[in-house]
């Protein structure tokens, strides 16, 4: 009886994984760089969730979401960190189209619903229906007969729904096919209805990007206009440096946007590569503190990541990511150079823009892409 009063004594006074004091759990939690190892220390009891905030966590590398069906709610991801593919059950996501990916959120649409949704804590967040200027399966009659009005969607949002919801600005670009028009309208969280941001652009636009009232508008021949959110008037445009390229434009920062110009023959399945084509990608920046605001050509983006797919962009710092390269654009491609007409396989070429090499990193994915919804770069986020 007394060996085993004893043991009892010993297990008492054993410290608790839950004892730990509060500061040293949150320098522990401050180590922890990926969202799934956050999630599970975040599990493991109350006090060691309470050290883990949400907002501590440090910003994540982006995964790829994969082609996928509509009408399933299973939407796989690439992951550059582990090299593999995990599937991922979001309920909330069936029969919806993935317009855009900011801060961990999705913009997803469905009919004539609009909605941002976080597929880490399921949170969903309903925007204003866009009855003004989207009605799907409407149609027009021309010479007697209907024609079907068919649209195609560009959207960006630039900041976090949850942390900075009075900042969030959601953007949505529709594309008619049948008019060749291309409207850009915007909400904040909280309006009940959207608003066209009246362009005087002749030629179509390609992006937008938003930041402290004011829009930056790309168009198909690089041209970067600027436009006051409250009036919609221009304030001033900025010339393409380089003419003939495909045009991605980047937010850096406050104060900084970012000019990818491609060679077009990237666009063509039937090109091939060459040792010399990092020759036709040219990077360009832009100082908007600057008195004078036009393209200067960079060589490097030193520590930071391009991840571009279709006509998105984003980037990083990618220091604290093991596995991930500095100084690179990642192109997801939706294709294998030698077997572009088969729709089998998936990989992402990363340019080095130091010394123009490249590397193919195979995703593994064999679903046919040509009745898939198009891939896009996802970073997630608790908040």
């Amino acid at each position: 009886m007394a060996c085993s009063s004893g043991k009892r004594i010993v297990e008492e006074e054993r410290p608790q994984w839950s004892d730990l004091p509060t500061d040293l759990l949150g320098l522990i939690a401050k180590k922890v760089a990926l969202i799934a190892d956050y999630i599970r220390f975040r599990a493991v009891c109350k006090s060691w969730r309470s050290a883990a905030l949400p907002a501590n966590l440090r910003p994540q590398p982006p995964l790829l979401l994969l082609p996928y069906h509509r009408l399933t709610d299973v939407r796989p991801f690439f992951s550059l960190a582990t090299n593999s593919v995990r599937t991922l059950s979001i309920p909330q996501s069936y029969g919806q189209a993935i317009l855009a990916s900011s801060h961990g959120w999705l913009l997803m649409l469905r009919d004539t619903a609009l909605s941002l949704l976080n597929p880490v804590t399921r949170v969903q967040i309903w925007l204003p229906p866009p009855t003004d200027f989207y009605l799907p399966g409407r149609s027009a009659t021309e010479g007697g007969g209907h024609k079907a009005i068919s649209f195609i969607w560009n959207a960006s949002f630039f900041s976090s729904p949850g942390s900075r919801a009075h900042d969030c600005v959601i953007t949505v670009m529709v594309h008619n096919w049948s008019s060749g028009q291309r409207h850009v309208h915007f909400c904040r969280l909280g309006d009940s209805f959207w608003t066209e941001l009246k362009t005087d652009s002749p030629a179509p636009l390609v992006s937008v990007v938003y930041d402290d009232g004011r829009f930056y508008t790309l168009d198909i021949n690089g041209i970067v206009t600027v436009y006051a959110a409250a009036t919609s008037k221009s304030i001033f445009s900025v010339p393409a440096p380089i003419a003939a390229a495909k045009f991605l434009l980047v937010k850096v920062s406050e104060t900084e946007l970012l000019l990818l110009a491609r060679d077009p023959r990237f666009l063509d399945p039937r090109f091939v590569f060459r040792d010399d084509d990092v020759k036709d990608l040219k990077l360009f920046k832009l100082d908007l503190s600057g008195r004078l605001l036009r393209w200067s050509e960079i060589e490097s983006i030193e520590d930071m990541a391009v991840f571009s797919a279709e006509d998105h962009c984003s980037m990083i710092c990618v220091g604290d990511f093991p596995g991930f390269r500095e100084d690179c654009i990642y192109f997801e491609a939706p294709y294998d150079i030698f077997q572009r007409f088969k729709n089998k396989f998936h990989h992402i070429e990363v340019l080095n823009i130091k010394n123009g090499s490249y590397e193919f990193i195979w995703c593994g994915w064999e679903k046919p892409s040509n009745d898939l919804m198009k891939p896009i770069w996802f970073a997630p986020s608790l908040c």
